[in-house]
């Protein structure tokens, strides 16, 4: 049911989210790892919950995610769920 999601996902993955380059800023670096762990994460929930649209996955994925920053107040923190957020928005532009 989710096998085209899957690949268009997986293609994202490998030629936009690339590995980072150790001579990139340390910021920039964090950001990449940040956004290759969530769609990681959405990869593997995708997979666990087969019958479940890929786009209903990537929604509660996103609520998941909010819930998170509405009760983080520490920075840092906030910038790892900030970004795993725009990044599951970003993939789920690509499945409509």
């Amino acid at each position: 049911m989710n096998d085209e999601a899957i690949e268009t996902i997986e293609d994202y993955y490998y030629q936009c989210l690339f590995e980072p380059n150790r001579r990139w800023p340390k910021l920039e670096i964090k950001r990449r790892c940040y956004e290759r762990w969530a769609t990681e994460e959405i990869l593997a929930r995708i997979k666990d919950l087969k019958v479940v649209p890929a786009t209903e996955v990537i929604e509660r994925f996103m609520k998941e995610l909010q819930s998170y920053l509405d009760l983080e107040q520490n920075e840092t923190v906030e910038f790892v769920f900030t970004t795993a957020l725009e990044t599951a928005e970003d993939i789920g532009s690509l499945l409509v």
